[in-house]
């Protein structure tokens, strides 16, 4: 066998190459690798990205239905006020029209609610479900609708009620005698007073009151002059 050194030469170099080549290509096998691993754990990222912003897309639009639901609730309460508001304006109109017909110097000194009215006023109307209509007595003030205070629906249910229907008869029936009364220029029926078990002269804070009206009252003879 002939020996020629450069060809010795030569497979070394070969050699050497194709070492080189089978290491570059190790590299990129391994890039490649690297680089597949890295693209699906970014497609994994993604997709848990999305996840979440579709879990946040869902909790705004439970916040903005929520919302709508609760502006609904303030809109129909504020048009609630509004139509109580209206109610409670025409009832303190009322209450006004009916109690400027009456003597309010008698309704200060023997009534504590703020008028004697004969009007009936039934409930709230409107968005509360109740009717508030014209009063079987007297009319509607042109004022407008107005608002109850509790104090002044708690006047208002008393005047219609027996005892202050009551009230009302015995100062139409006992006129003017009653300013006389309020004034303690009356004069009662009896000079004498029952306290406990005996009878004590009455001095003052007595006052005889009518208490039918005049087509009911009964006489005795006229005394003998």
């Amino acid at each position: 066998m002939i020996d020629i050194p450069w060809l010795d030469d030569q497979k070394a170099d070969i050699k050497g190459y194709l070492q080189g080549v089978e290491a570059t290509g190790s590299q990129l096998v391994s890039g490649v690798k690297d680089q597949v691993t890295e693209l699906r754990q970014f497609t994994t990222s993604q997709r848990t990205q999305i996840k979440q912003d579709m879990g946040e897309v869902l909790v705004l639009a439970q916040q903005e239905r929520d919302k709508l639901h609760q502006d609904l609730a303030a809109a129909l309460k504020v048009a609630s006020q509004k139509h109580l508001a209206a109610v409670e304006a025409q009832a303190n109109s009322l209450i006004e029209n009916a109690g400027s017909k009456l003597r309010g110097k008698y309704l200060k000194e023997l009534l504590t609610p703020v008028a004697i009215v004969a009007l009936m006023l039934f409930g709230l109307g409107g968005l509360t479900g109740w009717t508030f209509h014209k009063a079987a007595m007297g009319e509607l003030a042109p004022a407008g609708p107005r608002q109850l205070s509790l104090e002044q629906w708690e006047s208002l249910r008393w005047a219609v009620s027996q005892e202050g229907q009551l009230a009302h008869n015995l100062i139409e029936w006992n006129q003017p005698n009653l300013s006389e009364c309020i004034a303690g220029q009356g004069v009662g029926n009896e000079s004498l007073a029952v306290t406990g078990y005996e009878k004590r002269p009455i001095k003052y804070g007595n006052c005889a009151l009518w208490v039918v009206p005049p087509g009911k009252r009964q006489f005795g003879p006229k005394p003998s002059q």
